[in-house]
């Protein structure tokens, strides 16, 4: 067993990142002649292949999560390739992998033709999201980042539905919107942390010296505030965040199945891990300020899409409509300012990118049959598709919160950090003062969760309940690839939901390096709100 782990550990993050990268350019070099079975079965057994490569490290997390690489890549302009890894970097390159042979598994039965380059550009896909999970300079994060919007774009494109090439040219220029903000943000980062002459100029773009800068009080606070406000923007479109959500119902209507699993299990997470590690990791004070801001957006993104899922007639939009509302929870977790909630929000990341690839496998599985989403062409599908039922009743359940399935945990703790956190009494804008506490906002964003089992429960009514149409009586139950995806993803929701400490102890530890920083910022601003105040009461003690 050492050996084995010898083997593994030597350029592991390496092989991470440029596995994938071989493997695309495997398949794009493939006989053009090659049997389409035969392409169906190299893509499973290298997806089989990356995902042991990631679970080594996930489940030998101890022997794992040290280590890092830093090679010099434009020293003049210090920039590094940089990667390393920790609890939480692990935990989303193991869901990527996961999500990865899911979505190869689903491919069969959906992608028939140009599958040299469609598999080339999956591959491509998944190497730049674990570089971004992986990366430790702003400037290769941001490459990596960026890197997906290519093959992204291809697989819409060319393999999506009739509006392919409007909601995959959307897809992009809203990513890029973000970008551009996220670039500006990553430069003004490294400009202050050189102005300071404290971190050599080789080394500006790095984590650590950002990191290092800040604690040592080398970042004023009126620059800190500019970079997480610029990195946030930037990463509010890829979550997506209202009201830059509208490229998302778009781009997974016009997907195929399984790049809609991979674009709501893995892609949305960019943005919120970007949250979490950049913005929350890098500037703990500035997220003082910005609480309050993001605990309304959180609200608004929580009650309103879920409104707008509960009016929609395709099924795809309703499950599109209800990713952005989870995800809702996670800037509620990110606004507690507590490390109970942004575990929780860190545990939503991996629940939502679990439950949703499921549900769209359900939504792909039904139209693969019937070639329509429209909710108001099904009914009475649970008397020939039991199987599928059950399936899509067990990842509706899971989605809206069901105790012991893994969104519960998720929410709950979401929840709880933010009922229990002091992180904003108010929320100051512009001519006005909501005198909403984050006590307020959460129990506000609690209408969220009755919204979700409202469409979720009504949309299982309408496609599997009522009479049968004629045409759908020779519909056919859900095949083996269908059943071994679903079943898998079935089996994490369970677990997770069971257990949810087989998941928090593995990015625990790792989280409090950000979440302790970002809570004795909080403490410390409460006491000096204490301290005026008393001050104020001893110079006036009338009431």
């Amino acid at each position: 067993m050492e050996s084995l782990q010898t083997l593994f550990q030597a350029n592991y993050l390496l092989k991470l990142v440029v596995f994938p990268v071989l493997l695309s350019i495997f398949f794009a070099l493939l006989p053009s002649k090659l049997e389409t079975k035969r392409v169906h079965f190299w893509a499973v057994l290298a997806s089989v292949l990356l995902l042991i490569l990631a679970l080594v490290g996930y489940l030998f997390a101890g022997n794992y999560q040290s280590l890092s690489l830093t090679l010099p890549w434009v020293p003049q302009l210090g920039i590094h390739l940089a990667l390393a890894t920790d609890g939480i970097s692990q935990t989303m390159v193991a869901l990527t992998a996961v999500l990865l042979l899911m979505a190869v598994v689903a491919s069969r039965d959906c992608i028939h033709h140009r599958l040299k380059l469609y598999y080339s550009m999956l591959f491509l896909l998944i190497a730049s999201l674990i570089g971004v999970f992986l990366a430790r300079d702003t400037f290769v994060f941001f490459l990596f980042y960026e890197l997906e919007l290519i093959p992204m774009y291809l697989l819409i494109a060319i393999w999506g539905g009739p509006r392919r090439q409007f909601a995959a040219t959307k897809f992009v220029l809203y990513t890029l919107f973000g970008s551009v903000f996220l670039f500006v943000g990553i430069l003004a980062a490294a400009y202050f942390v050189n102005q300071t002459g404290a971190i050599a100029t080789e080394n500006t773009f790095m984590f650590n010296a950002i990191e290092s800068v800040v604690r040592a009080g080398g970042f004023a606070l009126p620059a800190q505030l500019l970079v997480f406000g610029l990195l946030f923007l930037g990463f509010s479109v890829k979550l997506p965040m209202v009201p830059f959500h509208t490229w998302l119902p778009d781009a997974h209507v016009e997907a195929p199945t399984p790049i809609s699993m991979l674009l709501a299990g893995i892609l949305l997470k960019l943005g919120a891990y970007g949250m979490l590690r950049l913005c929350f990791g890098f500037f703990p004070s500035a997220s003082l300020f910005f609480a309050p801001y993001i605990g309304l957006f959180a609200l608004i993104n929580i009650i309103y899409t879920a409104a707008v899922a509960l009016v929609q007639k395709d099924l795809k939009k309703l499950i599109a409509y209800s990713s952005v509302s989870h995800m809702g929870f996670v800037l509620l977790g990110l606004a507690s300012l507590t490390t109970i909630g942004l575990s929780g929000a860190t545990f939503v990341m991996i629940s939502h990118g679990i439950v949703s690839a499921a549900l769209f496998m359900c939504v792909g599985t039904l139209y693969n049959r019937t070639h329509t989403r429209l909710i108001a062409e099904y009914g009475g599908f649970g008397a020939v598709t039991p199987v599928l039922f059950y399936f899509f009743l067990f990842t509706a359940m899971a989605s809206l919160g069901l105790p012991l399935l893994i969104s519960f945990a998720g929410e709950t703790l979401v929840f709880y950090g933010a009922f229990l956190s002091p992180a904003f009494a108010e929320i100051v804008l512009p001519g006005i003062t909501l005198p909403w506490s984050i006590q307020a906002v959460t129990a506000a964003s609690a209408i969220g969760v009755v919204l979700g089992a409202a469409y979720m429960l009504w949309m299982i009514k309408r496609v599997f309940g009522g009479a049968l149409a004629h045409r759908w009586a020779t519909l056919s139950d859900a095949n083996r690839g269908e059943v071994f995806v679903l079943a898998t993803l079935s089996l994490f929701a369970l677990v997770f939901g069971f257990a949810p400490s087989l998941l928090t102890r593995q990015y625990d530890q790792d989280l409090l390096t950000i979440s302790r920083p970002v809570e004795r910022s909080l403490v410390e601003a409460l006491s000096q709100d204490a301290h005026q105040l008393s001050h104020l009461r001893s110079v006036d003690p009338q009431p």
